[in-house]
């Protein structure tokens, strides 16, 4: 009788040894896309993570929830007034360098607000997360371009967008179940694990080259302080005082001066923009058309979603009084109809064009908006359905958005490009929460004292639903021809 062989499972044995071999190449290819994917995975789930445990941190620390609209505005203003300054600081101390430090920052910060039993305090934090934030994120995408060859540098970049993606659909939900198991001080805790294994890992593999300035050698000119208050220190004044009109937390004489020395610094910015060498802005970039236009649409349509990201979890455990960990969950249905158009949206541009996909998306987005203000009991469907049309429909908008921006941009001035466009989502993004604070109050009890009723956010919805249909308006003025260069065609 023949012995049964063994070949088969040495042949398993070496599959096995193959498949992991084949792991480990793939970990070593793509492991800077990785640890930067982390740092990118921390900020777009706090983006995200905190408005759904608003309502308990009110009930904890005794502040009235709209005045927490402080809390998300001062990160995203933080990052707004750093952004154009992460490119020089990055060439001027080195990519890894500024990388390392800027996560070590953006994980202290973390570990600061959890600790916090304050408005005060939490804010401070906040801007501190903002400034590790504004600069790890940019700087680790740069450390990705210059350090990986030019065939592998789309599938790199899609991994760190994938990320991108992620953070979004999962941080409500995140934030609601820690909040409900553990307390919201852990929606920030759950960043320092993170972050510290991201410095590990950041200090073992990025290249060391990465920290050799660009320009052969040239460090980019300092911009100057007189640059950086003009232009970072208007849009601090300017934005803050946009966050606190109304609060009752500031007196109102102080918030309008805050408010005209913010319009007076950018004003003078401006004024100054062709004596400005180096720029901090180029503007100038904003006299093509289709950048123009596609970034004012979409600055409308961000403002009007951001201020519903923020509303939408208020509404549903103070208006609704749903349980947090099913507000969680609604308010991730958002950002994943955002995520299923992301591979479909592509097709649409192609076969339709940028500008009536654009309006069409840009209305759609307004009507789903709408379509809150006028949602007077809890309605499953009905919510769910608003959120996944709505989110679908944003998603396209900012896919489109985004890649208008760079339609008639020379290679030469991407990189400007994008610091516009980067700036534009921060202020949008600031403007709508603060928009929707703002008129969710004055529906309801001026003095902010008092958290809002489900019927004081019907006015509010219908207001971001307005701003919403600017961008429609705005998306109007692109010719057929704008972005026809970015239309994929098939050739038989």
């Amino acid at each position: 009788m023949t012995p049964p062989t063994q070949t088969p499972s040495r042949r398993s044995d070496m599959d096995l040894q193959s498949d992991d071999a084949g792991a480990q190449r793939w970990i070593a290819r793509n492991r800077l896309p990785l640890i930067v994917s982390l740092a990118l995975l921390m900020q777009t789930t706090d983006a995200t993570i905190l408005a759904t445990a608003l309502p308990a941190i009110s009930a904890k620390l005794g502040i009235p929830v709209l005045a927490l609209k402080l809390a998300i505005s001062s990160y995203l203003i933080t990052l707004a007034a750093l952004v154009p300054l992460s490119g020089w600081i990055a060439d001027s101390f080195g990519p890894r360098r500024t990388f390392l430090i800027a996560l070590t920052i953006f994980t202290a910060g973390s570990l600061f607000c959890a600790f916090q039993d304050s408005l005060a305090g939490l804010v401070a934090g906040r801007i501190i997360q903002g400034c590790g934030g504004a600069l790890m994120v940019p700087v680790g995408r740069l450390i990705v371009v210059r350090s990986t060859k030019p065939d592998m540098l789309v599938r790199a970049l899609s991994y760190v967008a994938m990320t991108a993606l992620i953070g979004p659909a999962i941080g409500p939900l995140l934030g609601a179940a820690l909040t409900a198991s553990l307390g919201w001080e852990y929606i920030f805790l759950v960043n320092v694990p993170i972050g510290i294994a991201a410095v590990i890992l950041a200090r073992r593999f990025l290249p060391v080259g990465s920290d050799a300035p660009a320009n052969n050698g040239a460090h980019r000119q300092r911009p100057g302080l007189e640059r950086i208050l003009l232009l970072s220190g208007g849009m601090v004044l300017l934005l803050f005082s946009l966050a606190l009109l109304g609060d009752g937390l500031a007196p109102l004489p102080l918030v309008t001066f805050s408010g005209a020395s913010g319009v007076v610094l950018l004003s003078l910015y401006v004024a100054r923009f062709k004596l400005d060498h180096p720029r901090l802005l180029d503007i100038s970039l904003l006299k093509i058309h289709s950048l123009r236009t596609a970034a004012l649409g979409a600055f409308f349509i961000r403002t009007s979603a951001g201020g519903a990201t923020f509303l939408l979890p208020l509404l549903f455990q103070i208006g609704f009084g749903l349980p947090i960990l099913t507000s969680g969950a609604l308010s991730s249905v958002y950002a994943i109809g955002a995520l299923t158009m992301r591979a479909g949206g592509p097709w649409l541009f192609d076969r339709f064009g940028f500008r009536p996909v654009l309006i069409t998306g840009a209305l759609i987005s307004a009507a789903s908006i709408a379509g809150f203000g006028f949602i007077v009991r809890v309605d499953y469907p009905q919510m769910i359905g608003l959120m996944l049309i709505g989110g679908i429909a944003q998603g396209i908008v900012f896919g489109g958005a985004n890649a208008m921006t760079f339609a008639d941009v020379q290679k030469q001035d991407e990189a400007s490009a994008n610091t516009i466009s980067q700036l534009a989502l921060q202020l949008a993004m600031t403007m709508g929460v603060s928009v929707a604070a703002m008129a969710a109050q004055l529906a309801g009890d001026p003095s902010i004292n008092e958290a809002p009723l489900a019927e004081h956010f019907p006015p509010a919805f219908h207001v971001l639903a307005a701003i919403g249909l600017l961008g429609a308006l705005c998306f109007s003025r692109l010719s057929r021809r704008e972005g026809s260069r970015l239309i994929h065609t098939t050739s038989e």
